[in-house]
C-alpha cells in the first residue's frame, strides 16, 4: 500500500465498483450512469483498478485493462490501456493523482506490461509521469454533396450490406484483429470488449441503441471492413440537412476504406459525414477538391508510456539499411531519464542490422540525452527526435544522432489509435 500522511492508494475490492465509477463521473462533474457501469463491469480485474482515499474518505481512483500494441513491422508487446483516472474536485492538489499513476505505472511493470497506452483528457497532465504522445488524430467534416472521388482512386470489387449491431460483432472482431497487424499503434480487443463495443449503452468506449454497422465483404462474402456510426437529423431549414457520424471506421486495406467512405458520402439526406482519422489519411488524395474536408480541430490520441524500454526498442523493426545509403548496421545509445521509475532511467544502446533491433542497457555514452516521456513518444515513429531537439526536450550530444534516430524510427504510414478506451 502506497500511503503518503493520511493518503492512501489501495486495490479496488469486489463489490467497490459502483463505488468506483460514482467517484470517477464525480470528479468529471457528472452523474453515473447505471448502463455505463454494468457494460464496463467485465473489463474490470479488481488487481488492476485502484481507489484513493485521505482518512478513510474515498477521494480518487484509477484502473486499467490487458491489451497489445502493435508496434512497427507488427510485432506485439504486452499493454495496458489506463482509463477513468480522476480526483474528486475537493482532494485536489493534495498528491492524489501523483500516487494513483506512480502505484499503477510500478504494478503493471510488475505484471510484465511493456508499455502503458492512454487517452488524455488534458493534454497538460501526462507527461510529468512519463508519457509521451505517440499518434495524434483528426476530426474532419467532410461536405457530402459537394465531395467527389478522382477516377483514378484505389477500387476494390467487393460489396457493402449493413447488419445487426449485435450480429456484427465476429466480423468486426476479424476484421479488427487482421487490421491490427498492419498497422502500428492498433490495439487489440478482447470479446468482452467487443460486446461493449457494439452494446446498448453509450460511452466513449463505444455502444448506443442509435449505432449501426456495415460490413465491406469480399467476392466470397468475408468481411474485410466496417464502418460503426449514425445518424444525426436536421430539419432545421425545413429540409434534410443530417449529419452522418462516423464512430469508428476500419478496413484491411485502403481501397476497402475508401469504398466506405464513398458509401457513407453518398448517404441519402445527409450534408455531412463527419468521423475520427489519421492525421496522413488519404482521404484527401482521392477527392477532386481536397477543400470539402474541413478539419475541425487535430490533436493528440494515443499517449504511451515506456515500462521496459529494452523489450518494446527491441521488438519493433527499423528502416531497412539500404534506407541509410547501404550501411550494414547503426549503433545509437540513449541516456534516458525517468524521475518517477529510476529503475528505468540508465544508458540503452540500440543496435539495428538490416531492419531488426537489439535493444540492451549499456556503459557506453549517450548519443542522446531525454526524459522517458520523449523516449516513449517517439517509440512508434510518430514523433521527430530532430524536432524534439528543436524543441529542447531532447539534448543532442553526438552531432547527427538525432538525424539517425528519425532515419531508424521512422515508418510510413505513421503509427494510427482508431480504438477509443
Amino acid at each position: 500500500m502506497t500511503a503518503t500522511g493520511e493518503l492512501q492508494v489501495r486495490p479496488l475490492r469486489h463489490g467497490e465498483l459502483e463505488l468506483y465509477h460514482q467517484i470517477n463521473a464525480a470528479s468529471f462533474g457528472l452523474i453515473l450512469d447505471p448502463a455505463q457501469l454494468e457494460s464496463k463491469r467485465l473489463l474490470v480485474d479488481y488487481d488492476r483498478w485502484y481507489l484513493a482515499e485521505i482518512a478513510g474518505e474515498v477521494c480518487g481512483g484509477t484502473g486499467s485493462f490487458h491489451t497489445e500494441l502493435t508496434l512497427p513491422g507488427g510485432s506485439t508487446v504486452p499493454a495496458a490501456a489506463a482509463n477513468d483516472a480522476g480526483v474528486l474536485a475537493t482532494h485536489r492538489r493534495r498528491g492524489v493523482f501523483s500516487a494513483l499513476m506512480e502505484r499503477q505505472l510500478r504494478d503493471l511493470r510488475d505484471l510484465g506490461e511493456v508499455v502503458a497506452l492512454l487517452h488524455a483528457s488534458e493534454g497538460s497532465v501526462y507527461s510529468r509521469f512519463g508519457y509521451g504522445v505517440a499518434t495524434s488524430v483528426r476530426q474532419v467534416n467532410v461536405q457530402s454533396r459537394r465531395v467527389e472521388f478522382r477516377s483514378d482512386c484505389p477500387d476494390t470489387s467487393g460489396r457493402t450490406r449493413i447488419v445487426d449491431r449485435h450480429a456484427a460483432i465476429e466480423a468486426c472482431s476479424a476484421v479488427h484483429a487482421r487490421a491490427c497487424t498492419q498497422r502500428a499503434g492498433g490495439i487489440a480487443r478482447s470479446a468482452d470488449w467487443w460486446q461493449l463495443v457494439l452494446g446498448d449503452a453509450e460511452s466513449f468506449m463505444g455502444g448506443g441503441l442509435g449505432r449501426l454497422v456495415v460490413l465491406h465483404l469480399d467476392e466470397s462474402g468475408t468481411a474485410n471492413g466496417y464502418a460503426i456510426y449514425h445518424l444525426v437529423e436536421d430539419w432545421s431549414t425545413g429540409q434534410a440537412e443530417h449529419v452522418l457520424a462516423i464512430w469508428e471506421l476500419l478496413g484491411e486495406s485502403i481501397p476497402i476504406e475508401v469504398a466506405l467512405w464513398k458509401l457513407l458520402l453518398s448517404h441519402d439526406l445527409v450534408t455531412r459525414v463527419q468521423g475520427y482519422i489519421a492525421t496522413d489519411h488519404l482521404l484527401w488524395n482521392v477527392v477532386e477538391d481536397p477543400r470539402q474536408i474541413h478539419i475541425d480541430y487535430e490533436q493528440d490520441r494515443l499517449w504511451l508510456r515506456l515500462l521496459d524500454v529494452e523489450a518494446a526498442l527491441s521488438s519493433r523493426s527499423y528502416a531497412a539499411s539500404e534506407i541509410l545509403g547501404g550501411v550494414g548496421s547503426s549503433k545509437l545509445s540513449f541516456g534516458v531519464r525517468d524521475p518517477l521509475l529510476s529503475e528505468l532511467a540508465g544508458s540503452y544502446t540500440l543496435e539495428v542490422d538490416q531492419g531488426v533491433g537489439t535493444c540492451s542497457r549499456s556503459a557506453a555514452p549517450a548519443d542522446l540525452l531525454l526524459d522517458i516521456s520523449s523516449l516513449s513518444a517517439c517509440c512508434l515513429g510518430g514523433s521527430s527526435f530532430r524536432r524534439l531537439v528543436r524543441a529542447g526536450q531532447i539534448v543532442e550530444i553526438t552531432a547527427g544522432a538525432a538525424a539517425l534516430a528519425d532515419q531508424l524510427f521512422s515508418i510510413d504510414p505513421l503509427p494510427w489509435c482508431w480504438v477509443c478506451f
